[in-house]
C-alpha cells in the first residue's frame, strides 16, 4: 500500500481543508509543523518495532508530499523511542510542536496511514494511536472517523 498524492490530498482534505477553498480556520503547514509530521510519521514506522518495507516507502512518501505542501525541507528529527514511555514523551513533544487542531489531526491520520500500510496493525500500533490521539486532544470518535477515511483514501478501487 502506499499514500500516493491522490490519497494524501484526500488526508488533507479531511483534516485541513483543501488549499483551492481556502483551509479551514486559516490552518496551513509551518516548517515547523512539518517537521513534527514527519517526525510523528517516523514514531508510527517504529512504533511496532519492525521495519517494514511497505510502512518505510509509505514513510517516504508522507514526507515528501509534506514538505511540499509546507514548501521546506525537513530533517528528519531525532524520533527513536526504546521503550513505551519515551515513545510517549516523543508523542507528547513533537504534538506539542503543531500549531492547531487542524494540524494534529493531520499528524493522527498520517500515523494511521502509516501503521496501516502494511495491511496490519500490531498492538504496540494500536497503543501509539490512542496516545497520539490523547497527546494530540483528538476525541475517540473522531480518531475514529479520520481512521475510517484514512483506510478509505489509501485503499485502492477494486
Amino acid at each position: 500500500m502506499h499514500v500516493h498524492p491522490d490519497a494524501f490530498r484526500a488526508i488533507v482534505k479531511l483534516t485541513l481543508g483543501s488549499r483551492e477553498q481556502g483551509y479551514r480556520d486559516g490552518a496551513a503547514i509551518t516548517p515547523a509543523d512539518a517537521s513534527a509530521l514527519v517526525g510523528i510519521a517516523y514514531l508510527a514506522l517504529d512504533a511496532d518495532d519492525r521495519e517494514d518495507p511497505d510502512e518505510v516507502a509509505v514513510v517516504d512518501e508522507i514526507s515528501q508530499q509534506v514538505c511540499a505542501l509546507a514548501n521546506t525541507q525537513v530533517v528528519v528529527p531525532g524520533v527513536r523511542a526504546t521503550d513505551d514511555f519515551e515513545r510517549l514523551d516523543k508523542v507528547r513533544e513533537l504534538g506539542g510542536q503543531l500549531s492547531s487542531q487542524q494540524t494534529h489531526e493531520l499528524g493522527y491520520a498520517l500515523a494511521y496511514a502509516v501503521s496501516i500500510s502494511d495491511l496490519e496493525l500490531a498492538p504496540a500500533e494500536t497503543e501509539l494511536l490512542a496516545d497520539l490521539a490523547v497527546a494530540l486532544g483528538i476525541p475517540d470518535d473522531r480518531a475514529a472517523e479520520l481512521a475510517a477515511k484514512v483506510a478509505e483514501a489509501v485503499t485502492p478501487p477494486a
